[in-house]
């Protein structure tokens, strides 16, 4: 499975929110490219060998 990042945009002054889906290892090797700290990650759920991930990219 490849990793899908779907950015969203940011409203109301909130920082915008990256999701991703893939592989358990494809989502947490793409966390680590963006360089995304644990404070940045909103949501991380696992379900059999897929995960799901959304985080907070800040400007």
């Amino acid at each position: 499975m490849v990793v899908t990042v779907t950015p969203s945009a940011s409203t109301a002054g909130n920082c915008p929110v990256i999701h991703l889906a893939g592989t358990i290892q494809e989502v947490i090797d793409e966390l680590q490219n963006q360089n995304v700290s644990a404070k940045n990650v909103i949501f991380f759920l696992t379900s059999g060998a897929n995960a799901r991930a959304s985080f907070c990219r800040f400007k």
